[in-house]
Protein backbone atom coordinates (compact mmCIF):
# COMPACT_ATOMS: atom_id res chain seq x y z
CA UNK A 1 0.00 0.00 0.00
CA UNK A 2 3.20 2.22 1.00
CA UNK A 3 4.43 2.12 -2.72
CA UNK A 4 1.00 2.88 -4.42
CA UNK A 5 0.61 5.46 -2.42
CA UNK A 6 3.58 7.36 -2.80
CA UNK A 7 2.46 6.95 -6.99
CA UNK A 8 -0.89 8.25 -6.34
CA UNK A 9 -1.78 9.57 -2.62
CA UNK A 10 -4.82 11.55 -3.77
CA UNK A 11 -7.17 8.37 -5.27
CA UNK A 12 -5.93 7.01 -1.50
CA UNK A 13 -6.98 9.70 -0.03
CA UNK A 14 -10.18 10.33 -1.94
CA UNK A 15 -11.57 6.76 -2.17
CA UNK A 16 -9.73 4.90 1.28
CA UNK A 17 -12.78 2.08 0.87
CA UNK A 18 -11.65 1.67 -2.61
CA UNK A 19 -8.93 -1.22 -1.69
CA UNK A 20 -9.11 -1.98 -5.46
CA UNK A 21 -7.87 0.88 -6.63
CA UNK A 22 -4.79 0.48 -5.13
CA UNK A 23 -4.71 -3.36 -5.53
CA UNK A 24 -4.86 -2.23 -9.99
CA UNK A 25 -1.97 0.11 -9.35
CA UNK A 26 0.29 -2.40 -7.68
CA UNK A 27 -0.02 -5.22 -10.79
CA UNK A 28 1.43 -1.91 -12.81
CA UNK A 29 4.22 -0.64 -10.67
CA UNK A 30 5.32 -4.28 -10.72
Amino acid sequence: MGRSAARVPSPTILYPKNHQATQVDLPQQV
